[in-house]
């Protein structure tokens, strides 16, 4: 009897460090999502959208965004799973690499979302708009490498 209570006991305590592991890497994925979905959103307003682009987009992107959810919960394990590496005993290249490894196939399947998801949504724009959207979507992918060299320049000291 006593086996059977230490036995609940330790399943409901793992149950639970599960449940804050998982809850961790659900916040990381509504993060990253809304990240996306404010950086796209900066480069709508530059785009001038008739009402009724605005409703076709809309709908773009929460097909977009439905598809893209589970990718990018994989993607937050991962770094929940590079976190828990650095912070083990067995933080080894080999332990980095395979997640890596796993980023790579997630990328690619991210990389066939948005090629599906840019046909479609080019069919909504105007050539202008096309061509103020590639010039708004360049420049912020430009910020976004600028700060990304910042952070690695800063981690380096």
């Amino acid at each position: 009897m006593l086996k059977k209570i230490l036995l609940v006991g330790i399943f409901m305590f793992l149950g639970n460090f599960v449940m804050a592991e998982s809850d961790v890497v659900d916040a990381k994925a509504a993060e990253m999502l809304q990240t996306i979905k404010g950086l796209r959103n900066d480069i709508y307003v530059s785009l001038d959208l008739t009402p009724e682009q605005v409703v076709q987009i809309d709908e773009l992107d929460s097909a977009l965004y439905a598809e893209l959810e589970p990718e990018i919960k994989k993607i937050a394990g991962m770094t929940q799973k590079l976190e828990d590496i650095a912070n083990s005993d067995n933080c080894t290249k080999e332990a980095v690499f395979a997640v890596k490894k796993e980023f790579k196939t997630v990328e690619k399947d991210m990389n066939c979302i948005y090629k599906k998801y840019a046909k479609n949504f080019k069919t909504v724009l105007t050539s202008q708009q096309k061509s103020k959207y590639r010039q708004a979507r360049n420049a912020k992918q430009a910020e976004i490498k600028q700060e990304i060299k910042r952070l690695r320049a800063e981690q380096k000291l």
